[in-house]
């Protein structure tokens, strides 16, 4: 194995957090609450302080962003997390199903503060870190648009709250299991088949489940016809080290199939700029007959990895290609050869630069009216 150099993550992606008492919670199930007592007590291994990192491995505020894997306890004691279906008119990754999140802004104090402030623009989710207190904050991930990307994982105690949806940003919300994540099996029933002649698709839980839904959804039943596509890996010929993460922002553009395809887990194998596969995992939500896409590529690796953590097993399917490169690599390999992370921290080299030499420039004023005063 070769040693990478360690990436130089910003003090402020981390912040510190209150214990979480188990017992302040409705009644949970014995996986539930070994799962949230796992997620309290993780802490995401920093870089060690041994190994010096260079100067250009820097990570400008600017390119990091925080989302939050918002969870609460359904009626029968297990854990869902709030997803929401990105609105058709963004300029970027409009429609997908995505965690609220989004850029690193001045003012605030960590990339915790970012997640949440973020949650409550798009969804209106309550600010509040008694209502809705801290259980851990996981390692960056490296998204497709050249942003860290630091998972900031919540549990939603005030069931009631009801979400306030900033619909230019976000068009719908919903949950789903976060046990599912590690698994191969559909949480839910597909109960018509479809065809291109069907007139109708129709999606059911299973007898006696009730939607356990945050927004309390009903039954979905769409009328008209909707193509279910699968995920293909296409050509680009961007920057080699961008190549995934392209793939990553595309992969929405895939070919339809002729019959309708029910597997809940898939995953697309697509080279890195050196050739080594990275695996890109896809789940349905069991609402893309009603335009919801599955979760995929950065929000699945999030949410396996969470529930990894918390359930403390592995996946029941192969979460790595062989020969896969480790994130830390591919950020490192990002940060040094990613034009956007490369502009960016120039920028703030010379913001820095300018606030030094206006300080300086202050304090010879000062120094200089205290001689005259003398």
């Amino acid at each position: 194995m070769v040693n990478m150099p360690t990436v130089r993550i910003p003090e402020f992606l981390f912040s510190t957090r209150p214990r979480i008492g188990i017992h302040s919670l409705p009644p949970l199930t014995d996986e539930t609450r070994r799962c949230l007592r796992n997620l309290s007590n993780y802490r995401a291994p920093k870089p060690p302080d041994q190994l010096v990192s260079r100067d250009r491995d820097r990570v400008a505020q600017s390119r990091t962003a925080g989302v939050l894997v918002a969870l609460f306890v359904d009626k029968h004691g297990t854990l869902r997390v709030l997803l929401s279906r990105r609105s058709d008119t963004l300029r970027s990754y409009a429609g997908d199903t995505s965690l609220p999140g989004g850029k690193f802004e001045r003012g605030d104090r960590n990339i915790e503060d970012t997640a949440r402030r973020e949650a409550f623009e798009e969804i209106g989710l309550s600010l509040d870190k008694h209502k809705v207190p801290l259980l851990c904050i996981l390692e960056p991930f490296l998204a497709g648009n050249q942003l860290l990307v630091t998972p900031v994982v919540v549990l939603v105690l005030d069931t009631t709250a009801r979400p306030v949806l900033n619909t230019p940003e976000v068009a719908s919300l919903f949950s789903h299991p976060l046990a599912s994540f590690l698994s191969s099996t559909t949480p839910f029933m597909l109960r018509a088949p479809y065809s291109p002649k069907t007139p109708g698709y129709r999606y059911r839980r299973p007898p006696g489940e009730e939607s356990e839904d945050y927004d309390n959804d009903r039954v979905v039943e769409v009328g008209g016809v909707r193509r279910m596509r699968d995920r293909r890996q296409e050509d680009t010929h961007d920057d080699d080290n961008l190549q995934v993460e392209e793939a990553e922002k595309d992969i929405e553009h895939m070919e339809p199939y002729s019959h309708f395809q029910a597997e809940y887990h898939t995953y697309v194998d697509v080279p890195w700029h050196d050739g080594r596969p990275i695996r890109m995992h896809r789940f349905l939500t069991g609402r893309e007959a009603d335009g919801v896409k599955p979760v995929f590529g950065l929000t699945a690796a999030i949410l396996i990895k969470t529930a990894t953590i918390g359930y403390a097993r592995a996946p029941e399917f192969d979460l790595y290609a062989p020969g896969q490169p480790g994130m830390q690599e591919r950020i490192l390999h990002a940060l040094r050869n990613g034009p956007k992370f490369q502009e960016a921290l120039e920028r703030e080299r010379e913001e820095m630069e300018k606030e030094r030499k206006g300080r300086k420039k202050g304090d010879g004023r000062r120094k200089g009216k205290v001689v005259a005063r003398l």
